[in-house]
């Protein structure tokens, strides 16, 4: 009989859960190479001899655990070792955004003196990505418009009228000379009413608070849409109609359908469904189109 094959137990534990998920599953994420190079060793010496063993287990940080800070000492010099490896496309890219974020705050920073309107709300060092207030305002694109011609001063004020539409008239409606942004924010009686909405982010309705940090933006924002200020006319824009078909009342439309044909009884059907089960609108309504475009009977959609 055989002797069986010498067994080996590895037992490897780390107090990184991302690092002990990434192991075992490679797919595209930061670190992949290393990840990926573990991967394919792991499976060489478990499939070199079947009795291996390889166990690969959390355990807490900073507990005065044996072995886990000298671990944790041995990784970061680890870090300031040069790579055997040839680096991935991603790592170059994350490189190529730190610089570019860094060199661009050190210019802010660095910068002389700002001037122009922007200057005024110019206060969050700069980013790669739009802040999540600014971000909450993507669903409503005139709002989100609006907001930055306040902010940079370029927009519908008779100030900018002056210096790049000297054809259009600069008053305000509530008949000051020369519009400005301080006058619509700060003074003028048309958005009286509104202010209080400001008064939450500044008591002193201070442009820089309003127009350069996360509480002011929010509220300016707020401003905007009720009072409708920095539009054309000075008024709130009307709220846009919802044209999705999902939001239209469907009763008369299905009984009208189950009168001209069979077909179109089926294709009632289909826009019941269609009311409880928004995630099929697309496909649906080509349905509809493919079905009844050459129907000259066809009600509206």
């Amino acid at each position: 009989m055989q002797n069986p094959s010498p067994r080996c137990i590895i037992s490897i534990y780390a107090d990184n859960t991302s690092a002990i998920s990434s192991v075992i599953d490679p797919k595209p994420r930061q670190g992949q190479l290393l990840a990926h190079s573990f991967y394919c060793n792991m499976l060489w010496w478990l499939e070199k001899r079947p009795n291996n063993t390889l166990t690969i287990a959390w355990c807490p940080g900073h507990k005065d655990i044996p072995g886990n800070d000298q671990a944790d000492q041995l990784a970061k010099q680890a870090t300031s070792l040069t790579s055997l490896s040839e680096p991935t496309t991603t790592y170059n890219l994350r490189l190529a955004r730190e610089h570019l974020k860094n060199s661009w705050t050190t210019l802010w920073r660095d910068s002389s003196p700002q001037q122009g309107s922007w200057s005024t709300a110019n206060r969050t060092p700069p980013s790669l990505q739009p802040p999540p207030h600014f971000l909450e305002l993507t669903d409503n694109r005139e709002l989100y418009g609006r907001l930055l011609q306040c902010r940079t001063g370029h927009g519908y004020i008779g100030e900018y009228y002056q210096k790049f539409v000297p054809s259009a008239d600069p008053t305000c409606p509530c008949g000051e000379t020369t519009q400005t942004r301080e006058h619509i924010i700060q003074y003028c009686p048309i958005y009286e009413r509104f202010r209080t909405i400001l008064h939450q982010a500044s008591q002193t309705l201070y442009l820089p608070d309003l127009l350069g940090t996360k509480e002011g933006i929010q509220a300016m924002a707020s401003f905007l849409e009720k009072s409708g200020a920095f539009t054309k006319n000075g008024r709130s824009p009307p709220t846009p109609t919802p044209s999705h078909i999902v939001d239209r009342p469907l009763t008369n439309f299905i009984e009208s359908e189950s009168q001209i044909s069979s077909q179109r009884i089926t294709l009632s059907k289909y826009y019941t469904q269609l009311h409880y089960n928004p995630q099929k609108t697309q496909l649906l309504h080509l349905q509809h189109s493919h079905l009844t475009r050459n129907d000259p009977n066809r009600p509206p959609l």
